[in-house]
């Protein structure tokens, strides 16, 4: 009968010690939920957090992103001159003043100045301040 009382008493402790195991894992269970809870309303309330940025942000882009107006082009324009029964049109005589000039100088010009004679029938020409003078007949 004594070896009955020791196992008595050792189901009783396993017992014990079951409940015990059961009360420690509910508690540690309890702990685990509420800091995944609390975790998971860290996140929820980031998201919304990020969500409201966004949004912010969007809506600020959209007040900001109005358009200019086009800026106003300049005419067309085409100058021709006329005398004595002859026309020349001011593009062809820069295009020969440049040609002529990129030929003798062999690099790029940087500017023209123009000087039409129509008297003499000649156009003359100053190509980078001074670098390159000449002249045509048009």
């Amino acid at each position: 009968m004594a070896e009955t009382k020791k196992t008595a008493a050792a189901v009783e402790k396993a017992a014990a010690a079951k409940e015990t195991v059961k009360a420690e894992t509910k508690s540690t269970v309890k702990n685990v939920e509420e800091k995944v809870k609390a975790a998971a309303k860290k996140v929820v309330d980031k998201t919304n957090e990020v969500k409201e940025a966004a949004e912010k942000k969007t809506a600020a882009k959209k007040t900001t992103a109005k358009k200019a107006p086009a800026a106003k082009k300049a005419p067309k324009t085409e100058v021709v001159l006329q005398y004595a029964g002859k026309e020349v049109k001011y593009a062809d005589m820069v295009k020969k003043a440049t040609q002529l000039s990129k030929k003798a100088i062999k690099t790029t010009v940087k500017d023209i100045k123009i000087y039409v004679k129509p008297e003499e029938n000649m156009a003359y020409y100053v190509a980078n301040d001074g670098e390159q003078i000449g002249s045509f007949q048009i």
